[in-house]
């Protein structure tokens, strides 16, 4: 080989091992999220199993925290098919549970075991004297901890109990 041919050889040696570090950094891990739902799956969101449906389903069931049969069989699609972030958004959209709770939910579904059942969520109302507490921190302008008295007194969700602040803030 001339002197030429191996200095080019040299040269194209750091470009082909970038481009060969390029292609793996670009490949998905296999449960990475996708835009579109998983080959078989429904496109249209429409066509999945819808909140109220599975609301009536469940309470169908011996135990109120269980999925139904068709929605199980959903998820368990969704993971057979690496989709475990977008399985486990879609128990938390049908259940409204909250993350820790879908995500041990749906891992158990993985592991074939029998899915734990979450705690219930005590949504107690708030007394009339918490009430007047919440707007007096909201009259100091203390709006995060106004959110977290209620939380801490109803098991309110973040979500939850940020509205109803802003509610009463807003005299409803």
């Amino acid at each position: 080989m001339s002197a030429l041919g191996i200095i080019i050889a040299i040269a194209l040696l750091p470009l082909l091992i970038w481009l060969l570090l390029q292609s793996k950094q670009g490949t998905k891990a296999s449960n990475a999220p996708r835009s579109t739902p998983p080959d078989g799956l429904p496109s249209g969101r429409e066509q999945y199993v819808s909140a109220d449906a599975v609301d009536k389903a469940s309470q169908d069931t011996a135990t109120l925290s269980a999925l139904p049969p068709l929605l199980e069989a959903e998820i368990v699609q969704l993971l057979d098919s690496g989709q475990k972030i977008f399985a486990i958004k879609r128990v938390r959209e049908v259940k409204h549970w909250g993350l820790k709770e879908a995500k041990d939910y749906v891992e158990a579904l993985e592991r074939h075991e029998s899915p734990p059942t979450p705690a219930p969520r005590i949504t107690a109302e708030l007394t009339p004297s918490l009430r007047q507490e919440v707007r007096r921190l909201l009259a100091a302008d203390h709006k995060a901890s106004a959110v977290k008295l209620v939380r801490d007194h109803t098991h309110w969700g973040l979500r939850e109990a940020k509205q109803y602040v802003d509610a009463l803030r807003e005299g409803k």
